[in-house]
């Protein structure tokens, strides 16, 4: 939830153009989805009759390689969110 209030009123800066638009948005993205998962993580660790839980963890790591890529390459995932979701 709190990706989508700091993204609604973020809003007009993430959708600009310009670097530093699609470098906020990725950061706010990528900690949004390495905190999921991090909770994710923490309440599967703790039920007793699982093991192998930090296997919840490595989706953080696919998230630190991939975002330099995502950066570099320009994609903004505000605007391809909200694109899925008001068209273009």
């Amino acid at each position: 939830a709190s990706l989508a209030v700091l993204q609604y009123f973020m809003t007009p800066l993430l959708l600009s153009p310009g670097f530093l638009a699609t470098l906020l948005s990725n950061l706010l993205y990528a900690a949004a989805l390495s905190y999921y998962h991090y909770t994710q993580f923490l309440g599967y660790n703790a039920l007793p009759f699982l093991e192998h839980t930090e296997l919840f963890l490595y989706p953080i790591g696919v998230i630190a390689v991939v975002l330099p890529f995502t950066i570099l390459t320009g994609f903004n995932p505000t605007r391809f969110v909200l694109s899925i979701y008001f068209g273009s």
